[in-house]
């Protein structure tokens, strides 16, 4: 096995639709990378193992020390239900937030029942991956305002 960089500093590169072919691992490699990212978040099952196959084929082939990197996904808290209509936030509007899969009329429920233990107030909910904010005025039960 061949030690390409004797100093502790390593290149990650992420492998996707722009170097979804073994002749771009080998470039990548060529180039200096040491490990490879893979999003777990995207994608198909079987197109993460064709990337895989890709990087352990050129591992072989270049004689080189690579390493691969699962990145998974965080959790991911969706709305449980979504009464009948859309619902517009308008700021500064106050909504109650239920933990678990129902909530009455006006409320938002979210599929998550430990919401509240996870929560205080002046904490922050983030909506719409990020682009929407809610900060927690008080909790009561399963309810969050």
């Amino acid at each position: 096995m061949t030690l390409r960089n004797p100093n502790r500093t390593r290149i990650l590169a992420t492998l996707g639709p722009a170097t979804d072919s073994l002749a771009a691992v080998h470039d990548l490699l060529r180039a200096g990378a040491d490990a490879f990212r893979i999003n777990m978040s995207h994608g198909a099952a079987a197109g993460r193992a064709r990337l895989i196959g890709f990087v352990q084929q050129a591992r072989m082939e270049l004689d080189l020390p690579v390493s691969i990197v699962a990145d998974l996904r965080g959790p991911r808290l969706r709305l449980a239900s979504v009464p009948e209509g859309s619902r517009r936030l308008k700021r500064g509007e106050s909504v109650t937030v239920v933990a678990g899969a129902r909530a009455g009329a006006g409320e938002l429920a979210i599929d998550y029942p430990r919401l509240v233990q996870d929560l205080a107030p002046k904490k922050r909910i983030l909506l719409r991956d990020g682009r929407a904010e809610l900060v927690v005025k008080s909790i009561s039960g399963r309810r969050i305002l």
